[in-house]
């Protein structure tokens, strides 16, 4: 048993009035024997052959698919790098006052009072 996929009636209609007119004749019944062949022909297609016409399809348009990406890429760097530049060249709004103010000198000393230290015999602190 083989696998195949029916497409929609209304495509098949489209395909058939695409690829085969039909030219009205005087005689003509609404019967076109033409039309009704290439409609059994059209009624079933094989899976192998949609999946295979859907590969082509996207083999088709990746390529066009990453220039899209690409461009969308470059676009956002773009931006990206008139942003940093704008901050950049932004005129800061506090400005260094010339003049300094002078510190207090620093002492570097420190002075502990009232510490204890222990130790117990494993050599380890006492409160550890």
């Amino acid at each position: 048993m083989t696998a195949e996929f029916k497409p929609h009636p209304s495509v098949v209609d489209d395909v058939l009035a695409a690829t085969h007119p039909r030219r009205p004749r005087d005689d003509d019944h609404g019967l076109d024997i033409r039309g009704a062949a290439a409609a059994r022909q059209w009624d079933t297609l094989p899976v192998g052959t949609f999946v295979s016409f859907l590969l082509y399809t996207t083999m088709f348009l990746a390529p066009i698919d990453v220039i899209g990406q690409m461009a969308r890429t470059i676009n956002r760097a773009t931006t990206s790098a008139h942003r940093v530049f704008e901050v950049l060249d932004t005129e800061p709004e506090i400005r260094d006052v010339a003049e300094r103010w002078a510190r207090a000198p620093v002492c570097r000393r420190v002075t502990l009072s009232s510490v204890t230290f222990a130790t117990t015999a494993s050599g380890r602190c006492c409160g550890a």
